[in-house]
């Protein structure tokens, strides 16, 4: 069954993440890996004055996290994980996927601050994880799966890159869009009807595509009019310079989206 790693501050918004990943994917089988991250600076040795102190917080603090998770959720046949470690949260992020096989990253995000799970540092999860990273705005009262829309870029879509999105359809019952987006600048576009039946085997899709320059605005659009319930794309790797003055479509929806967002590898 599936791993899923949820990144937390201790505070109740990310319990709710916590919440919405159990409830979307119910608690059998599957393991739940509660992460805390902090700076190491002046944290790194237990000579410092408090780092004990605050080692001792957090791991209480974790603790008490998991049984308000137990309380609220029938965790029955889930396992449920704590992890503390020191650095940036993408790059701890990042080793825990790899070393602990993390199937898919599930954060809370509520505006922009820079002192918790939200804003920039929920989108450099989203774009330094080598697995599928799923963001829930925690504003959200319910989470009910049900539309999908995803967004074609054009281009070849290889082998498995689509399968935790086809896992999460299936288990939801969802059906999804396709979205294609045509700009002035586009080039050629990759055929990639083969790759979504394949992927999308058993599941209800459909393909639509857009005149647009605004690929942003076009896919929330489209999202909004259709009452779509999730926004899925796929992080394709670009050059330093076009990624720091050009930021990527996945980039942009994480930030400005108020739909939950699903950032599939490639």
């Amino acid at each position: 069954m599936a791993h899923l790693l949820i990144p937390t501050d201790l505070s109740d918004l990310s319990l709710k993440a916590a919440l919405f990943a159990v409830d979307l994917f119910g608690a059998e089988g599957n393991t739940f890996t509660l992460l805390h991250t902090r700076s190491s600076y002046g944290l790194s040795s237990s000579l410092v004055p408090g780092a004990i102190d605050l080692q001792r917080v957090e791991h209480e603090g974790l603790a008490e996290l998991e049984q308000r998770l137990r309380a609220m959720r029938d965790m029955t046949g889930a396992q449920v994980r704590r992890m503390r470690a020191l650095g940036p949260l993408k790059d701890v992020v990042r080793e825990a996927a790899t070393l602990h096989d993390i199937d898919l990253v599930v954060m809370g995000t509520e505006g922009r601050s820079p002192v918790s799970y939200t804003g920039t540092r929920t989108t450099d999860v989203m774009l330094g994880a080598r697995v599928p990273v799923l963001e829930i705005p925690v504003e959200l009262e319910r989470l009910s799966v049900r539309r999908i829309l995803f967004g074609d870029d054009g281009r070849a879509i290889g082998p498995h890159l689509l399968d935790p999105l086809a896992t999460l359809a299936r288990f939801t019952g969802a059906r999804i869009t396709v979205l294609h987006i045509a700009t002035a600048r586009s080039r050629s576009r990759a055929d990639n009807t083969a790759a979504f039946a394949r992927a999308f085997t058993g599941i209800e899709h459909a393909s639509i595509t857009l005149d647009s320059n605004d690929v942003e605005q076009a896919l929330l659009g489209l999202a909004v009019r259709e009452g779509v319930d999730l926004i899925a794309v796929l992080h394709r790797n670009r050059p330093l310079l076009e990624r720091l003055f050009r930021p990527s479509t996945s980039k942009a929806v994480a930030l400005h989206s108020r739909l939950p967002v699903l950032v599939l590898p490639s």
